[in-house]
């Protein structure tokens, strides 16, 4: 019976710890999806972050959407709001919009701007009460000059 060289078993050994790591990091990024989801967007040297806590919840239990704008930059970014309106929240189911934050809410007609200081952060959250079961995206935007754009994240409401 012939040996393998070492240098057979070394590579076997790599192979199998590669595969392992690859089964743990698979692991690793699936545990937690139901604590939070949502989206991020890079404007220069301001990071928006959009999340849904949690991303799975009972019907009737508390849901918070939250925007966290965080200035990676190294001088302070000015936010500029066409009102006072500076956000929004919406949930959707297909085509059909569930609920929004701003319906029937009145928002002052005057530029106000917000100065966040280098390496800072501004979050802007609202809670929802999960009322119809299924499945929804969720948005969230940020309604300062530059930033418009909604992102999205996922959310599961359950019995």
């Amino acid at each position: 019976m012939l040996d393998r060289p070492p240098r057979a078993a070394a590579v076997r050994l790599v192979r199998r710890i590669v595969a392992l790591g690859c089964v743990l990091v698979t692991l690793a990024s699936c545990a937690g999806s139901d604590e939070v989801s949502g989206d991020r967007r890079v404007v220069g040297g301001v990071t928006v972050t959009f999340t849904v806590r949690p991303a799975r919840v009972e019907a009737g239990e508390t849901v918070t959407f939250a925007l966290r704008i965080a200035n990676i930059a190294g001088r302070a970014a000015e936010l500029t709001f066409p009102s006072s309106k500076q956000y929004d929240f919406w949930v959707m189911r297909g085509r059909e919009e569930v609920w929004r934050w701003s319906e029937g809410r009145l928002f002052t007609q005057a530029i106000e701007k917000r100065t966040i200081d280098p390496q800072g952060s501004l979050t802007l959250t609202e809670p929802w009460k999960a009322e119809p079961t299924g499945a929804f995206t969720v948005h969230g935007e940020l309604h300062a000059d530059g930033y418009r754009r909604d992102l999205t994240g996922e959310l599961r409401v359950g019995r």
